[in-house]
């Protein structure tokens, strides 16, 4: 059955992260093998535009990246507007560009055992392999690969009589037409064609680059390397000197809100600064110093944000008090917004399962905000077994300022009805239009 059209913001988001490793492309087939394609296609024929914007969402798989590449390119566009069409092509660029390389390459000969070959296709193929800033050792490596994408992306017979004319150093107007516009730097690629035909010597490679530092987790985590502003108010929180932090406080601040996405709708937050956010030891105040960097945050990022404390004294808020979760709930169900985040370390003290209670009944009083668990966390590492206070909830775990990204945008996708949708796709478009793309994918 065809997801409704109203589920396709969450399911969208949530198929392309959670894409199972399973997209191979065997020699005996002509076509990927691709367990969740259906879903895929269904995804992408309703609404292509969000399909294609959740591509580049934070938090989705290299997995799903490839599939919705092979997908995008793979798809007819008859009927689609120009700006779309346009869409599309960006999308599929960030694709290229941040997609490893093997996994490019293998969209690409699925593209190729499907036999499809439309413009976007294969000016994709083209571009991508004479452009790569890797051409040399990727011709090297897949030679056989790289030769039998070009005969699909030009035709085997014009291919080969490109490939001809460049290996006897006989480029001429045929070949430039044909296949070395698509090059910005045609020199660079006219050496390598020797080795191609099979007429010339394997180039020589340069030392391979190495790879940018990926942003991992710090080994140690501790109260201060968990995201500037968790830091800064951790420091408030133990009492050192007010002013001058307050002041670098609301330039972080500042400058942390301008490099993420918008939630253009209604937000409710439900902050949880009860007595147990305190913590002791090494991770005393650290919970309370996320959960308040995420609701100054919440508070930016929103078009219309609701904000109800439970418990919390004094600025930044000393953690103090009963954690009484559905009661502020109902507080913020009030102004009917689009999405609540509780944002809590997930024990509730007070009437234990009331917040599940109270999420479960206010459908019923005509109340269809979804309610989001923003579950405070001190390491990527913790147990959270006996932290969901409503288990039936979306639950949305954090620990670090980057994963303020991700919740962001996974809040819009989680809005009721239609307006998942438009929020969803309108914090991807500002995604989308902040990334540089490299030159080699144009």
């Amino acid at each position: 059955m065809q997801p409704a059209r109203h589920q396709n913001a969450r399911t969208c988001l949530s198929t392309l992260a959670n894409a199972m490793p399973t997209f191979t492309v065997p020699r005996a087939q002509q076509s990927p093998n691709w367990p969740q394609a259906d879903l895929h296609v269904r995804l992408f024929t309703d609404q292509p535009e969000l399909y294609a914007l959740c591509a580049v969402a934070p938090g989705v798989s290299d997995h799903g990246r490839a599939q919705a590449l092979f997908l995008l390119l793979a798809s007819p566009r008859q009927g689609f507007p120009t700006q779309l069409c346009r869409l599309l092509d960006r999308v599929v660029a960030n694709l290229l560009a941040r997609l490893p390389r093997d996994m490019v390459l293998t969209a690409f000969l699925a593209l190729r055992r499907a036999r499809i070959n439309r413009k976007p296709a294969r000016w994709a193929i083209l571009r991508y392999l004479l452009n790569h800033p890797a051409l040399c050792r990727m011709v090297v490596e897949r030679r056989p690969t790289v030769v039998d994408l070009l005969e699909h992306a030009l035709g085997r017979n014009v291919a080969r009589a490109c490939l001809r004319k460049l290996a006897a150093g006989e480029p001429n107007r045929y070949t430039r037409q044909r296949l070395l516009r698509h090059a910005s730097n045609p020199d660079a690629f006219v050496t390598i064609v020797p080795y191609l035909c099979g007429q010339g010597p394997a180039p020589v490679l340069a030392p391979s680059p190495e790879a940018p530092e990926a942003s991992e987790p710090p080994r140690t985590v501790t109260a201060t390397n968990r995201g500037q502003l968790a830091a800064i108010l951790w420091h408030l929180l133990r009492g050192e000197p007010t002013a001058p932090l307050e002041t670098i406080l609301a330039r972080v601040l500042h400058d942390t809100v301008d490099s993420l996405p918008r939630f253009e709708g209604r937000l409710g937050v439900v902050v949880d600064l009860s007595a147990s956010m305190r913590g002791y030891g090494d991770r005393e105040h650290c919970l309370s110093a996320q959960a308040v960097a995420l609701q100054l945050v919440f508070e930016r990022v929103a078009a219309e944000a609701c904000v109800v404390t439970v418990g919390g004294r004094g600025f930044p808020p000393q953690a103090v008090g009963p954690t009484d979760l559905a009661t502020a709930v109902l507080a913020v169900a009030a102004d009917q917004p689009d999405v609540i985040a509780v944002i809590t370390d997930g024990y509730e003290n007070v009437e234990r399962g009331d917040l599940a209670d109270v999420c479960a009944a206010l459908p019923e009083v005509g109340v269809h905000s979804t309610v989001a668990i923003c579950t405070c966390m001190f390491t990527a590492g913790d147990d959270l077994t006996h932290r969901r206070p409503a288990p039936r909830q979306p639950h949305l775990p954090f620990w670090h300022q980057d994963d303020f990204r991700q919740l962001i945008i996974q809040l819009c996708a989680l809005a009721p009805g239609p307006r998942g949708a438009q929020l969803l796709t309108a914090a991807l478009h500002t995604e989308l239009a902040r990334e540089v793309t490299p030159c080699f994918t144009h």
